[in-house]
């Protein structure tokens, strides 16, 4: 573990995806808990179009993520991963703005593709990064980051839940989210731009 949490550290591609991943992850994933109630309450609607605002997103991460096969540079990779991200964001913010409950599936379409997208870039980023005898241990650091973040997202997901309304969560997820994108896009960039061939390191 100590090893992967090193090479991430030392590697300004990974160490600049990482920690604005985090916090996204946190902002995007906290909607969570809110979205039946905003498909419910908010909009009125039934548990079936509950279930089927869901599937779309799903069709949306489907298509997102067959498209995303076209891309394997790494500067490719980060303008996906930045372009992406904000999209995402913007698709919670039309969350938030929904009239109805059926103008919430285009937006799905739109958030689910960009939200396989950004999965395939960032996934494929770490992959081309890391060293090849280093990758399980690089995707475990990753992972216990990302995860850590879901276990913050839903706590703050359900505390905020009984302050704010969904569609305020859902606004506030939308406009903050957009803040990790613009505060990382060039430095990522210029991180990318530099990918020597990743040194294979040998197991004791």
């Amino acid at each position: 573990m100590r090893g992967g949490y090193a090479i991430v550290r030392d590697d300004a591609a990974l160490v600049t995806l990482l920690a604005p991943l985090a916090g996204f992850i946190v902002l995007g994933a906290m909607v969570n808990v809110v979205e039946v109630f905003l498909v419910r309450d908010t909009l009125s609607a039934s548990a079936t179009w509950y279930g089927v605002v869901g599937g779309t997103w799903a069709a949306g991460m489907l298509l997102g993520s067959l498209l995303g096969g076209r891309w394997h540079r790494q500067p490719s990779l980060a303008r996906v991963i930045v372009c992406n991200a904000v999209l995402l964001s913007l698709a919670m913010s039309g969350y938030a703005a929904a009239p109805s409950v059926a103008w919430l599936l285009p937006v799905a379409v739109a958030g689910g593709a960009a939200n396989g997208l950004l999965n395939l870039g960032v996934a494929a980023m770490i992959m081309l990064r890391a060293p090849e005898d280093a990758r399980g241990r690089v995707s475990a650091t990753v992972n216990a980051v990302t995860s850590a973040a879901l276990i913050g997202a839903y706590l703050l997901g359900g505390v905020l839940a009984t302050v704010a309304t969904p569609r305020q969560l859902f606004l506030a997820s939308g406009l903050l989210g957009l803040l990790a994108p613009m505060a990382t896009c060039r430095r990522l960039a210029r991180a990318a731009a530099y990918h020597p061939q990743p040194a294979v390191l040998r197991s004791r």
